[in-house]
């Protein structure tokens, strides 16, 4: 169960937006606070109806949460990236949440689903960020499994990405398959929550396999691999590591190096991954 931070979640979304609609869109401000209190059967009935149009009823400019309100959030789940949000998602959420107290946990299970299968992008990117929230979060295991295999790309990075979900509630395998999505569609692992702690021996064998699928076609690895391989090591892992070592280009060098020293600073993954990546979009 889940209820003591969906409860801090709500109070501080409440606070968060009451500040900022109430005084400068008192309109967006009167339409979101009349879902506050709905009996259960006009919650389930308007909830899907509310979820839509929750970006013409309010602002879609981004939260710009303080330092002060980006701490409260971290408190509440540290893995919460908050300045990502706008007003309209922090609206749909807080929705949802005053749903969930009010209705049944069949009937909250049953209206997430629909929401989950009718949604378009935007509001499954929404769903998925709110994941960890929710009351027993481990009911919706199916459509995190569905964000892995999604061909969306904001949907799937909206669960990769600052989202405490996948590391507390996915088994090994989706775990493991969410990595390796990352890694085939060219999405950066480091932001991935939990890779550390959910690391393991199958995920390693898995990414030395595609490591030397890539080498055999004579194409490059990205150096942010090493990183759950490094978590883990093996002998064949360390082998191919010596391999980069020896003849990858400097960044490669440098992952590979971290990674036979089982490096698991953040920070330094971090530096690696914004090199990569800028060099890959600028190149």
């Amino acid at each position: 169960m889940n209820a003591s931070k969906t409860t801090s979640t709500i109070d501080f979304l409440t606070s968060l937006l009451e500040a900022r609609l109430r005084a400068d869109h008192p309109e967006a401000f009167q339409w979101l606070w009349s879902f506050s209190n709905l009996s259960p059967e006009i919650s389930s009935s308007k909830i899907k109806t509310a979820f839509s149009l929750a970006p013409r009823k309010l602002p879609k400019q981004d939260l710009i949460p303080s330092n002060e309100e980006i701490g409260q959030s971290l408190e509440i789940d540290d893995c919460w990236n908050l300045a990502s949000w706008s007003v309209d998602q922090a609206g749909r959420s807080l929705l949802l949440l005053w749903h969930s107290q009010v209705v049944s946990h069949e009937a909250l299970q049953r209206d997430m689903k629909l929401l989950f299968e009718t949604g378009e992008v935007r509001e499954l990117v929404c769903l998925y960020q709110l994941l960890p929230f929710l009351p027993s979060p481990q009911d919706y295991l199916f459509f995190a499994t569905e964000a892995i295999r999604s061909n969306m790309r904001p949907v799937f990075i909206s669960l990769a990405h600052g989202n405490s979900y996948p590391a507390e509630y996915l088994d090994e395998n989706s775990f493991n398959q969410l990595i390796l999505k990352a890694i085939f569609t060219a999405v950066s692992i480091v932001p991935i929550a939990g890779i550390v702690k959910r690391s393991n021996l199958a995920l390693t064998n898995m990414l030395c396999d595609y490591a030397h699928e890539r080498w055999a076609a004579k194409r490059p690895v990205c150096p942010e691999l090493w990183f759950p391989v490094g978590c883990h090591l093996t002998t064949l892992a360390q082998q191919d590591l010596h391999k980069v070592v020896q003849e990858g280009e400097e960044l490669s060098i440098t992952a590979a190096q971290f990674a036979l020293s089982s490096s698991t600073d953040l920070l330094s993954w971090i530096s690696i991954s914004k090199v990569y990546w800028q060099n890959q979009n600028t190149g």
